[in-house]
């Protein structure tokens, strides 16, 4: 089970993520390509949080440059919605990142990417 799992829009971030050189960079992360259309893999991302995955980042369409209309906008809300329902039953530890970038903003994504480096670094307890 990888400890970073990160979801790419398939029509944008995903191809700029989805590389051997990322890949070789980060070998304990796992890059997964969303669909188009705003559908927020459900049942995946509550599994691989229970079996420990420590930060989830999903990197959806800039708002208005989506391929499929609204589906990047449909994207943040439903993960907003997630995090609210897993804040209300308590669940910690675990981090969920929304970035609206698209794959040709390399250097935001770099950011991103520091980020969720950053993130999982102060996640990991000491063993």
């Amino acid at each position: 089970m990888s400890r970073v799992t990160i979801y790419g829009c398939e029509n944008s971030a995903f191809w700029a993520l989805d590389t051997p050189a990322f890949r070789q960079a980060h070998p304990d992360w796992s890059v997964e390509q969303l669909r188009c259309g705003g559908r927020v893999p459900w049942l995946p991302v509550t599994e691989a949080w229970s079996e420990g995955d420590l930060v989830k980042a999903f990197f959806l369409c800039p708002s208005g440059n989506c391929r499929y209309l609204h589906g990047g906008d449909r994207a943040a809300d439903e993960l907003e919605r997630l995090a609210e329902n897993w804040a209300s039953v308590g669940v910690t530890g675990r981090s969920l990142l929304v970035y609206r970038l698209g794959s040709c903003l390399l250097s935001e994504i770099a950011r991103a990417v520091e980020e969720i480096k950053n993130m999982e670094a102060s996640l990991v307890r000491p063993s």
